[in-house]
């Protein structure tokens, strides 16, 4: 499951436990707004990544995170790599 480009809510492990359950896995996006991936500084982002992967920690229905859908990391180069 790919839920949409934005996570779902604040709390996403009752999402998690209900794919579990149904033994559906899912690909997480820990980001799927670009303006903010290039407004917020490389500090804000890593925190914002920390917490939501903190969060999900390493939960069974977890297939893989995802930074966003389409971003254009091939222009925006030098902003978005130091964040990785």
């Amino acid at each position: 499951i790919l839920p949409s480009r934005y996570p779902m809510g604040k709390n996403h492990v009752p999402f998690f436990d209900a794919a579990h359950r149904h033994g559906l896995k899912i690909i997480f996006p820990l980001n799927g707004d670009y303006t903010a991936m290039v407004t917020n500084t490389e500090a804000e982002m890593q925190r914002r990544f920390r917490a939501q992967i903190d969060e999900i920690g390493n939960h069974p229905a977890l297939l893989m995170y995802t930074l966003g859908n389409e971003i254009d990391t091939y222009n925006k180069r030098d902003v978005l790599v130091p964040m990785l």
